[in-house]
C-alpha cells in the first residue's frame, strides 16, 4: 500500500533486529525485493539488512524500516508508540527523508506527514 508512514524502533538505531516474532503482526517489515533500493538525491542512503528469517529488510541511514498496520495513507498513528514483544521492549517514530526519527508530533504539508512514505 502507498503512502504509508515508515517507522523505525529507537532499540534498532544500530541496524540490529529486535521487532520478531508477534512484533511483525503489528509491524511489518519493508522487504527488500531483488536487489538493493535506491533512494533519489536528498534521501537517507537506503541499504538492508537480513533478518533471522532470512529475508532481507530495507534500511534507511542503517534504521530498518517498517510499516504500521493500523496506519492507512495520510494517517500516521504510530509515532512515539512504545511496545514490548517477546521481552523486548520498543519506542517507535516515523522516519524522516534523512533517515532520523521523527519527533513526537509529526509535521505536515498540505495535511500529509513529512515523513518517508511507502
Amino acid at each position: 500500500m502507498k503512502g504509508l508512514a515508515l517507522y523505525s524502533p529507537d532499540e534498532e538505531s544500530n541496524g540490529q533486529i529486535k521487532c520478531t516474532g508477534s512484533c511483525t503482526s503489528f509491524w511489518a517489515p519493508v522487504v527488500a525485493g531483488a536487489t538493493t533500493p535506491t533512494a533519489a538525491p536528498g534521501v537517507a542512503k537506503l541499504a538492508v539488512v537480513r533478518r533471522s528469517d532470512g529475508t532481507m529488510q530495507v534500511t534507511a541511514g542503517g534504521r530498518p524500516l517498517y510499516t504500521f498496520t493500523q496506519d492507512s495513507p495520510g494517517n500516521v498513528k504510530g509515532n512515539g508508540l512504545t511496545d514490548d514483544f517477546n521481552g523486548q521492549h520498543l519506542t517507535w517514530h516515523a522516519v524522516t527523508a534523512d533517515g532520523t526519527a521523527a519527533g513526537m508530533t509529526p509535521t505536515t504539508s498540505g495535511g500529509v506527514p513529512a515523513y518517508g512514505g511507502y
